[in-house]
């Protein structure tokens, strides 16, 4: 990034747009333009209680357990209706206008997610419907907890120490620094006497992204969905973060637009991700047609 940034590089970059190809469709059969992405912020969080592991019946009830400490602080940073309790996380929090959400898709199939992961829609805020959740609201999420034994059988221990990862999702005009920082003074405010707990923030931070409807590249690639997909293109937004993007779009002075072919199906970020060969000849075809209409 700091070399796109250098002035001599400004020419060179300079575009009217940019293309990020990198996002989804609504579903199999219906392309969409994505106006949105998320932000995006990652930690971890340390918790020390001893020097080494100890003998649970001979410690236990006077070391207070840095697994205890961990769960009992993670919990504490949502309340039973989901709303992240960490003072100030909403402050910055803005969503599109009346007209921007007056075109955007917000139809989730509930049977399809049970059938593709087994899973259900109920997480996050719950007075909220899930695409509003992952579209319009920030997230903190646990990406993963260790610490202790946990291997096959029985090892009775109070572990030295318990680690989690964490990570935030972020909308406009949340500033992925700001909201690191406001977690981590959080986090670290809650430790229990006789804990020693430290946050450590993580690079590669992204900052969210909205695009206009009114982009005449938007236009132009919901146009060439139309005559690829034979119905009209649908206009999303991504709970995901694409970390670059807003530095791109700053080295090149330009609009950023998002389009993408990638279905759930495709098992991003899980063993065996994949992509469909009909869907890389429909992109080529889009967006050639998309080009050649500008």
């Amino acid at each position: 990034s700091k070399i796109l940034k250098q002035a001599d590089k400004a020419d060179k970059l300079k575009a009217d747009y940019l293309m990020i190809v990198d996002v989804s469709m609504k579903d199999a059969e219906t392309p969409a333009i994505t106006l949105g992405i998320r932000g995006l912020c990652a930690f971890t969080v340390e918790l020390k209680g001893s020097n080494s592991d100890l003998h649970s019946g001979i410690y236990g009830g006077i070391v207070y357990n840095p697994l205890h400490a961990l769960v009992e602080m993670l919990a504490s940073l949502r309340d039973s209706n989901g709303r992240i309790t960490i003072p100030g996380f909403y402050n910055q929090v803005s969503t599109p206008s009346e007209e921007e959400l007056s075109c955007i898709s917000f139809d989730f199939d509930q049977d399809q997610l049970k059938k593709d992961f087994n899973a259900s829609s109920t997480g996050g805020e719950k007075n909220l419907s899930p695409l509003e959740r992952s579209w319009l609201r920030p997230t903190l999420e646990i990406n993963g907890i260790t610490g202790g034994y946990g291997g096959p059988g029985t090892k009775t221990v109070i572990a030295a120490q318990a680690q989690a990862k964490l990570s935030c999702r972020l909308v406009p005009n949340q500033d992925p620094r700001q909201i690191t920082q406001l977690i981590k003074n959080y986090i670290e405010s809650l430790a229990p006497k006789g804990i020693e707990v430290n946050c450590t923030i993580h690079e590669g931070m992204g900052k969210p992204v909205r695009t206009s409807p009114s982009s005449k590249l938007v236009k132009a690639l919901a146009a060439s969905c139309g005559k690829v997909y034979s119905q009209p293109a649908a206009y999303i937004y991504d709970g995901a973060t694409i970390p670059i993007a807003t530095e791109l779009q700053e080295a090149s002075q330009s609009e950023v637009v998002f389009f993408g072919l990638a279905l759930p199906t495709d098992k991003i970020h899980a063993p065996n991700e994949c992509f469909g060969w009909d869907r890389i000849r429909n992109g080529f075809l889009i967006l050639c047609d998309a080009l050649s209409q500008l």
